[in-house]
Parts: C-alpha cells; sequence; structure tokens
C-alpha cells in the first residue's frame, strides 16, 4: 500500500473533526476518503478528466489557474457548477454536484476567501455532513474502528460506483492516519490553555445572550447528540460547550467522568456527584477545575495566585456580581480559595498520556442510514414540511393534510398553492382564495409583489424548492434559503418555459411554477 504523505492541513482537519464530535477514528476515517479523492489533500485540485476535457477544447488550467479563474469570475458559477455542461469534482471531497459544490461556492463568498481555501473547505465538509449527512455524522461519531469509518464514509458520503473496489485502500490511509495522529498527540487537541483564552475572551467582551439564554453554547452540545441546558440556567453547558469544541465529545464525556449513557454536563450538582464517584473532588483550586457554587452554579478556575490564595474564575450565565447563577452573560471573576460559598473543586486531567484504548461507544453504530434519510426524496420532505408547518391551514382549507409519499400530485401541488395564497393574505394583504387549488390571473397579480430572489429565506423560498424538487431542476438542500444552487434551478427552470433566465421568482416565474 502507498504511504500517507502528510500536510499541515491533514492535522488541522483532524483537530476540526475531533471538535465536531468525531471519534479519532471517524475522523480518520473522513480523512483517509478526502486524501486520495484530492490526490494528497489538496484543496484546489481539480479533477483529472476535467482538465482533460478543458485542453481538449483549447483551455489549459491547472489547479492554481483554474481556482484563480473561479475567485476572479472569469470562470462563472453556472461554469463552476456544471464544467462545460458536465459534473467534474473539485476540491478536498471532490465535490461533483451542482447543489453541493454551490454550497462551497456560497461559503467562500461569505467568508470572503478563495474557492480553494483549505479551512473554509474543512468547515463545509463538517456542515455538509451535519446538514446533509446527518446519519453518516451520527456514525462517525461513535464509530470505534477505522475501516468501518472510512468504508461508511465511502459508500454513504463519496458513493462511487463499485465502491467496495476501493474500499481496502482507503481504510489503509484512514489506519495510517489514525497512527499518525495518536503518536502526535492530536487526540489532544490544544489542551486547556485554549479554553482558558477562550473563556477571557467571553468574559472580557463580555458575551451575553438574548432572549433564551442558552442558544450558543447549548447548540454546540446539542450538535454532538447530546443535552444541552433546556432551557434551564446554562453555567454548565457553558463549561461543557468549551471541552466539546477543544477535546470533541469523546474527550470532553471523558474529561468529565461521563458517558453518553449517563451525561449530565447540564447539571451543576449532577456534575459535582460524577467527580465525586469517580475519587476526583476536592478543596483546593487547579488549574482548568470545575468550580462548584453552593447557588447551584458552576464555574472554571482560570488562574491561581498562590500569595494571595485566590483564583480567577471564567463563568457563564452570570453577572459582575459573585455567584449570579442567572444573569444571562459571561464573565471573569476573582474569589478567595476558602470562600464559604464554594462547595467544592472538580478536578480534570489534561495531560498528554495518549490513549492506550478507543473509547467505547454506549450506543451501538448503526451499519446503514435511517429510513428518512435513505427513502425520503426532496418532495417527501416538503410533504412533510407543510404538514408540520402548515397542518392548521391545510386542514382548515383542504380538509386534510398530505400523505408523506415522495409523489407529487395534485394534493400536493393544491397544498403548495393553499399555503402560497394564504401566506399572500396575511403578508400583503390579499385577498386569495386558500380553497381554491387553481393558480388563476388574480393570483399573478398578487405576485407581483411577491419577488424572490437570491439572499432570501422563509416560506416562499421553501415552496420554490419544494415546486423545482417536484419538476426534476432542484436536488439541493430543503433549507428555505435562497442560494447559489437553487439560482441555477430556477434559472435552468426559466430558460425551459421560456421566461428570461434572471434566476428572480417573479410573477410570470410564480404562475409557470403552478401551472
Amino acid at each position: 500500500m502507498a504511504k500517507v504523505t502528510f500536510n499541515n492541513w491533514m492535522s488541522v482537519a483532524y483537530q476540526e473533526y475531533r471538535k465536531a464530535g468525531m471519534t479519532p477514528e471517524g475522523a480518520a476515517g473522513m480523512l483517509g476518503n478526502q486524501y486520495p479523492e484530492s490526490a494528497g489533500f489538496l484543496a484546489n485540485r481539480l479533477e483529472f478528466l476535467c482538465v482533460k476535457r478543458y485542453k481538449q477544447k483549447g483551455k489549459v488550467y491547472t489547479d492554481d489557474s483554474y481556482t484563480q479563474a473561479v475567485d476572479s469570475g472569469k470562470i462563472s458559477l453556472a461554469e463552476f457548477l456544471s464544467p462545460m455542461g458536465k459534473h467534474y469534482g473539485y476540491g478536498l471531497s471532490q465535490w461533483t454536484t451542482s447543489d453541493r459544490k454551490a454550497g462551497l461556492y456560497d461559503l467562500a463568498k461569505k467568508k470572503g476567501v478563495s474557492i480553494g481555501d483549505p479551512a473554509m473547505q474543512i468547515e463545509y465538509t463538517v456542515s455538509e455532513l451535519k446538514k446533509k449527512f446527518p446519519t453518516t455524522f451520527k456514525y462517525l461519531c461513535s464509530v470505534t474502528d477505522t475501516k468501518k469509518a472510512s468504508d461508511y464514509v465511502l459508500e454513504h458520503y463519496e458513493s462511487p460506483k463499485n465502491w467496495q473496489n476501493l474500499s481496502t485502500t482507503r481504510a489503509d490511509y484512514a489506519k495510517q492516519i489514525f497512527d499518525k495522529m495518536q503518536s502526535i498527540g492530536k487526540d489532544k487537541i490544544m489542551g486547556i490553555n485554549n479554553i482558558i483564552a477562550k473563556e477571557r475572551e467571553y468574559g472580557n467582551m463580555p458575551y451575553m445572550e438574548t432572549g433564551k439564554n442558552h442558544q450558543k453554547f447549548s447548540t454546540i452540545v446539542t450538535e454532538v447528540g447530546l443535552a444541552g441546558c433546556q432551557d434551564q440556567p446554562w453555567c454548565a453547558t457553558y463549561q461543557f460547550a468549551m471541552e466539546v469544541e477543544e477535546f470533541g465529545k469523546t474527550e470532553a464525556l471523558k474529561h468529565w467522568n461521563m458517558t453518553e449513557k449517563n451525561y449530565c454536563g447540564y447539571s451543576c450538582f449532577s456534575t459535582e456527584a460524577m467527580f465525586r464517584a469517580a475519587g476526583k473532588l476536592g478543596s483546593t483550586p487547579k488549574i482548568g477545575a470545575l468550580v462548584i457554587f453552593r447557588q447551584s452554579h458552576m464555574g472554571r478556575v482560570l488562574s491561581i495566585n498562590s500569595k494571595n490564595k485566590t483564583f480567577e474564575c471564567g463563568e457563564g450565565n452570570t453577572s459582575n456580581k459573585k455567584y449570579e447563577r442567572n444573569g444571562d452573560s459571561c464573565a471573569v471573576k476573582t474569589y478567595s480559595w476558602t470562600d464559604s460559598k464554594i462547595k467544592s473543586f472538580c478536578y480534570i486531567d489534561y495531560g498528554t498520556k495518549k490513549e492506550t484504548e478507543p473509547a467505547q461507544p454506549t450506543v451501538k453504530p448503526v451499519t446503514k442510514p435511517d429510513t428518512p434519510v435513505k427513502t425520503l426524496g426532496n418532495v417527501g420532505k416538503g410533504q412533510k414540511w407543510l404538514n408540520t408547518n402548515y397542518g392548521s391551514t391545510l386542514k382548515k382549507y383542504m380538509k386534510e393534510i398530505l400523505d408523506v409519499d415522495d409523489s407529487f400530485g395534485k394534493k400536493s401541488r393544491a397544498a403548495a398553492v393553499c399555503v402560497w395564497k394564504d401566506l399572500c393574505n396575511r403578508k400583503y394583504k390579499t385577498k386569495l382564495d386558500p380553497s381554491n387549488s387553481n393558480f388563476l390571473s388574480s393570483c399573478k397579480k398578487a405576485a407581483k409583489k411577491v419577488v424572490i430572489k437570491k439572499g432570501a429565506s422563509g416560506t416562499f423560498v421553501y415552496l420554490i424548492e419544494f415546486i423545482l424538487a417536484a419538476k426534476g431542476y432542484y436536488t439541493g438542500a430543503m433549507d428555505a434559503s435562497f442560494g447559489s444552487g437553487l439560482q441555477a434551478a430556477v434559472k435552468a427552470f426559466q430558460k425551459a418555459v421560456g421566461l428570461k433566465a434572471d434566476g428572480v421568482v417573479g410573477a410570470e416565474t410564480w404562475y409557470k411554477l403552478f401551472n
């Protein structure tokens, strides 16, 4: 087998995949596929066959010159999505289809970086896994075998024909990457110093939550499949989120003496009990230790002044007041070791000792995608979404909700028209009849007020995705967000029905969509 030639971006990617919640084996399995896909983990890699086809047409591109041409606009978005009218791969995962490449393009533009930026593509990989391949992502967060991880990515994420023929080679790459990362201690990522620096940053800003006071940090925890603060005070969730971001889910759970099954990191006193059971509780501060206050509040030791017997404490869901447990912000405060309101210190081992055995999952990894991810297409997702969000509207005007059968018939079209009319009536004060499934001239007149284009979001956008998916023009994410992929689909539809292909959904396009 060929040896893996490592570059610095592979270490960065491994760290980011672990931060996202993947096991060491899961992260290695992902890299074991991206490495050969991009011929050496090179983010600006253009598929060799595409280079050949361009050359046959008199256009000579290297990976660098092609990337520069896309960045400058010399190569248009449409050409990037479908070079020479075909699908060719680009980047770390050799993204091929128009919708997946459009997502990559949108993120590059949003961040103001090159389409070939490695950090951006690593971020996109994680985002795409979470949003479009949730079962694969879940598997990579629990698997403890590099070959199983590699095979799962190969079959369900890369999905080439006859993927079994590539299994042995890619599994070998994954094992080499796993061994390398373990040997250089990358499984510990960057350590407690990064957490301390981050808590100081949040405390000095200071960072504040609005509305539900747990949005940011609870999301970090729930995205890796664990419970956030669940509308409760978020001081403990804040500290656990720091661990998840820095070390990944598996290591964070080990640090807190927990498993997925008995996870209670959203509760101060329950967390303390887990440390007590592990014999890791004390009465004096240590760097990185969790501080348990008697008021059911939690912080973290950021620094220690031995001379004065004081320590700095980073806290979430607090204020500038000491011991505050419901202050909606982050802060750094100073306490005495002997403060009577401090209940205990929970000690965490942040040493660099390499794990000798992989952490065992508490939930048996799935062996195949769950039914919704595998079988429910965009039409079915749209039917389900309409039922969930507009079920009362459908019952009121259509007397029934939709069957989620992934089949676009008269009822599905009527439901889309019904929701469109009802939304127009509420938003634009029109007087359309949602019970009438026809989209007539009166609707076209109302539609002049409903001009939807790139950058928009919401129900009107979702209806566009739904109808275009049913008509075979759109295969991207059903996310109610008007990005480049949906714009390309709209243009293709407009061209097919004889309209100006400007990618903007106005009255004429709405009329054609519903008729």
